[in-house]
């Protein structure tokens, strides 16, 4: 049974999925997890994602791989895994709470996503995919470049992380913010979970 402890049961869920499979890795002793993301997960990640205001970050979607989970499906659409599944008399197991209009995800999947497929353009899913690509390329280089600007102007002292003032006081607003959301990453290691407001409280002060 799922605690949501202050989360949506969605998202509670979902944790403790990734913290079974992680404890049963653990106990194989395996180093990477494969999870089963289709090209149309990913889309309504986006979505979803975007609906609720998301940045660029968000938009970055999922990763094919984000150790230790691997997404070997995350470029072919759902109906095209489950043709080859078919093809080779492999059932596969559906979870019935997809079908429930209670969670934002299923009435993107069930409803929103089809009415773009159909009013809009027929390719969203892939031209959603896109985005997320493009966008996950523009977020490595904003976290390589955060790491540089942090070796230059900050350092450590013990548990603290400093940054000098006048550095950040030369930036313009979007490196600035992408510069305080990297270190409150490498203090917290959970930066992408940073929401806006608290960014720019941190720019204010």
């Amino acid at each position: 049974r799922v605690n949501p402890a202050g989360r949506s049961l969605e998202e509670a869920a979902r944790q403790a999925r990734r913290e079974a499979l992680l404890q049963m890795a653990a106990r194989l002793g395996a180093k990477v997890i494969a999870l089963g993301h289709t090209a149309d997960d990913q889309a309504e990640t986006l979505l979803s994602r975007l609906l609720s205001g998301t940045g660029p970050t968000g938009l970055a979607g999922m990763r094919p791989y984000s150790a230790p989970f691997w997404r070997p499906f995350l470029f072919i659409r759902r109906k095209e895994l489950r043709d080859y599944l078919k093809a080779l008399g492999q059932d596969w197991r559906s979870d019935p709470s997809n079908q429930q209009m209670d969670f934002l995800r299923n009435r993107v999947r069930h409803r929103l996503l089809p009415l773009a497929e159909e009013l809009f353009n027929p390719q969203a899913v892939e031209a959603l995919g896109r985005l997320a690509a493009l966008c996950a390329e523009e977020e490595d280089y904003w976290d390589r470049w955060g790491r540089r600007a942090l070796g230059r102007a900050g350092w450590r002292e013990g548990s603290s992380l400093c940054i000098k003032l006048k550095y950040l006081q030369k930036m313009e607003q979007a490196p600035l913010r992408r510069l305080l959301r990297q270190a409150v990453g490498e203090i917290t290691g959970s930066g992408q979970h940073l929401l806006s407001h608290h960014v720019d409280q941190l720019t204010r002060l």
